[in-house]
């Protein structure tokens, strides 16, 4: 049995109170602990992962600690798909953080050997979405940072920032 279901059984057996063998009891319990799923401590010293997950984190801790509220994987127009990966609605802005691989960075252009020309295809259209959605939320009056997963967290943060001081400086 897994972990799972070996807890699962034993939280019913308690519940029942029935007469069950000791030995059977503790056969169980060591298969529970046998089976405990193991906790991946990392060595690495790095606080965050690396790409884009990494960079996100890193935006998504120094905007908690400056004050600002934030939404993550947020909707702006219920009514389409398109989802940003940090929303401040407060200030309309739309934070974008793409990776240099899959959104076909100018810096860090993919140069796949393999079936070039299937992915091609398939890295223009992820390009064609991400205008796509750059457009409906310029159309809702939304504005559009993109952050590069190759930049500096500090520098991006830094931009997000002074973007937010002159939306909302501009609003009131």
């Amino acid at each position: 049995l897994s972990h799972r279901a070996t807890a699962g059984f034993l939280s019913r057996l308690d519940e029942a109170a029935r007469a069950v063998p000791d030995q059977f009891y503790k056969d169980l319990e060591e298969h529970l602990s046998a089976t405990r799923p193991r906790i991946a401590v990392s060595t690495d010293s790095h606080a965050f992962p690396s790409g884009c997950a990494g960079l996100t984190m890193a935006i998504r801790c120094a905007l908690t600690s400056s004050g600002v509220r934030y939404r993550l994987q947020h909707r702006p127009d219920p009514a389409q798909r398109a989802r940003v990966d940090i929303a401040i609605p407060a200030a309309s802005i739309a934070i974008d953080v793409r990776s240099c691989f899959w959104a076909s960075c100018e810096l860090h252009p993919p140069a796949p050997y393999e079936k070039a020309e299937r992915w091609k295809k398939k890295l223009e259209k992820i390009g064609a979405q991400n205008l796509a959605k750059e457009d409906v939320l310029h159309e809702l009056g939304w504005q559009v940072l993109v952050i590069w997963e190759h930049e500096k967290a500090d520098a991006a943060t830094g931009r997000i920032l002074e973007l937010i001081g002159s939306r909302l400086s501009r609003a009131s």
